[in-house]
C-alpha cells in the first residue's frame, strides 16, 4: 500500500531535540508493515518558527519511508494573516508538485490546514483515491478570538466565507477521524450526515521515552544545575508560550507561594514562544519559577520523574477539548491540574486523576496545588490512576497500530490479502 500523510504542524525527524507525535508514529507503523509511506510537510518548522531548508527537499527515513518537504514562507506569529498567507502558498505548491507523483493508495490529511486538506480532496476525487481527513484542530473557530467582541458576527462570516470549503471537504471525505468525540462531532457537522463505521476516535497517544541508569542520572544533574530538585514540590508544564496558555496565570500563583513563604513549590515552564522574554520579565526577581526553554524528550521524561503535578494553564479562548498535553503527564504518572472545560474534566474527574480550576481564576490554581501538596496519598493515588489510564487508552503502542488497522480497512475494506 503507498500511504501519503498531509499535515503542517508537527515536529520532523531532521528537527532538532524532535520526538514523533502523530502522524511520525504512524508513518512508523506504516513502513514497518511494508507499506511505502510519504508524508507531505512544510519547510517552515512551526514549533521553532525557522525554516528547515529553504528549497523543496526530499528527506529519506528509511526504504519505506519519506518525507517531501514544500518550501513554504514563514511567519511569526501562530494567529494571524502572515500564517493564513503562508499556508495558501503551501497548499498551491502542493498542488503543483503532486500532478506527475504516482498516486497513492489512500491519502491521510490533517485538519489543519483547510487548504491542504481541500487539495487532498479534489486530487483523490479526480484519481479515485479514498482520503481520511483527521481532525487535529477547529479551523476557523480559532480565529474568531482575532475580532473584537462587537465583531464577532462580522468576524463568523469572514471566516465562513474564508474557511466556506470546510463543507465540501468533509462531505467528500471516505473518513473522517478525529482526536476527540468533540471534535469528530465538529467535522460530521460540516459534512452534513451521521457518523458511520468509517469514522472513527483516535485520540491523541504519547509514546514515552526509555531513559538508561546513566541517562537518568546525567538528565537529574542537568535539572540540578538549574535549580530543579527532588527536595522541592515541582509543578511542570511543557508548551510553547503562546495566546492558548495562561502563563501569566502561573506565574501569579508563584508570586501568592512567595508572598507567603512557601517557596518549596517550584514551577518549571518548558518550551518557547512570542511571549517567553514578556514573561520571563514578569517572574523577574521571583525564586520559585524557571524558564529552561524548550527541551527534548529525554528531558521531559525526566522533569516528569521528579515533578509532582502537570500543569496545563489553558487561557478562556482555548479551543482544544483533548489536548495532547495532559497524556503527556498521564504518561508520567502525574496528577494534572487543568483550565480546560468539557471533555479533559469529564476524563480527570470520572477517573480521579487531576483537578480542574476555572480559567483565570490564579486563587483557584493556587488552591488545587496547595490541596494535591498537602494530601501526598490522596496525590499518589492520582498519579497511579492517570499512569493506569494512560497504559489502557492513550498508550501510542494501543492508538496507532489502532490507526493503521483502520486505514488499512478503508482501502483493503475487510479482505485480508494484501
Amino acid at each position: 500500500m503507498n500511504v501519503w500523510i498531509v499535515f503542517v504542524g508537527e515536529t520532523l525527524p531532521m528537527d532538532e531535540a524532535t520526538r514523533m507525535w502523530r502522524y511520525g508514529m504512524l508513518a512508523e507503523i506504516f513502513a514497518a508493515r511494508g507499506h511505502h509511506v510519504t508524508r507531505w510537510a512544510p519547510t517552515f518548522n512551526h514549533s521553532h518558527k525557522k525554516q528547515r531548508y529553504h528549497t523543496d527537499y526530499t528527506y529519506q527515513v528509511n526504504e519505506n519511508y519519506k518525507i517531501e518537504l514544500i518550501y513554504n514562507r514563514g511567519y511569526k506569529r501562530n494567529i494571524g494573516f502572515q500564517r493564513l498567507l503562508s499556508y495558501i502558498q503551501l497548499a498551491h505548491s502542493f498542488k503543483r508538485r503532486i500532478k506527475n507523483e504516482n498516486p497513492p493508495d489512500i491519502i491521510i490529511s490533517g485538519m489543519p490546514t483547510p487548504w491542504l486538506c481541500s487539495v487532498a480532496i479534489k486530487y483523490g476525487q479526480q484519481k479515485n483515491i479514498p482520503v481520511v481527513i483527521d481532525v487535529r484542530d477547529l479551523w476557523p473557530d480559532i480565529f474568531i478570538d482575532v475580532f473584537p467582541k462587537y465583531l464577532n458576527n462580522i468576524g463568523k462570516l469572514s471566516l465562513d466565507i474564508l474557511f466556506g470549503g470546510n463543507r465540501d471537504i468533509f462531505e467528500k471525505a471516505i473518513s473522517i477521524t478525529a482526536i476527540s468525540p468533540k471534535y469528530l462531532e465538529w467535522g460530521l457537522n460540516y459534512a452534513n450526515r451521521a457518523k458511520n463505521e468509517n469514522d472513527r476516535i483516535f485520540y491523541m497517544g504519547y509514546k514515552q521515552k526509555s531513559l538508561t541508569d546513566q541517562m537518568k542520572v546525567d538528565l537529574y544533574e542537568f535539572w540540578k544545575k538549574l535549580g530543579v530538585s527532588k527536595q522541592r514540590f515541582i509543578c511542570c508544564f511543557f508548551g510553547s508560550t503562546n495566546r492558548q496558555f495562561n502563563i501569566e496565570n502561573v506565574i501569579h500563583a508563584a508570586k501568592r507561594f512567595k508572598e507567603i513563604k512557601r517557596n518549596e513549590v517550584l514551577f518549571v515552564i518548558c518550551g518557547d514562544g512570542t511571549h517567553l522574554s514578556y514573561y520571563k520579565n514578569m517572574a523577574k526577581g521571583f525564586n520559585n519559577i524557571i524558564f529552561p526553554g524548550w527541551v527534548g524528550p529525554e528531558q521531559i521524561q525526566s522533569l516528569m520523574q521528579i515533578s509532582e503535578v502537570g500543569l496545563a494553564p489553558y487561557s478562556s479562548s482555548a479551543k482544544m477539548s483533548l489536548p495532547n498535553k495532559p497524556f503527556e503527564y498521564f504518561s508520567g504518572g502525574l496528577p494534572v491540574i487543568s483550565s480546560l472545560r468539557g471533555e479533559l474534566e469529564q476524563i480527570l474527574s470520572e477517573n480521579d486523576c487531576g483537578l480542574t480550576y476555572e480559567a483565570g481564576d490564579v486563587q483557584g490554581l493556587v488552591d488545587a496545588i496547595v490541596y494535591l501538596k498537602n494530601n501526598p496519598e490522596k496525590r499518589e493515588q492520582m498519579g497511579k490512576n492517570a499512569k493506569c489510564l494512560f497504559e489502557k487508552e492513550y498508550s501510542s503502542d494501543k492508538i496507532y497500530p489502532a490507526m493503521a488497522d483502520h486505514m488499512e480497512k478503508v482501502v483493503y475494506g475487510n479482505d485480508k490479502e494484501r
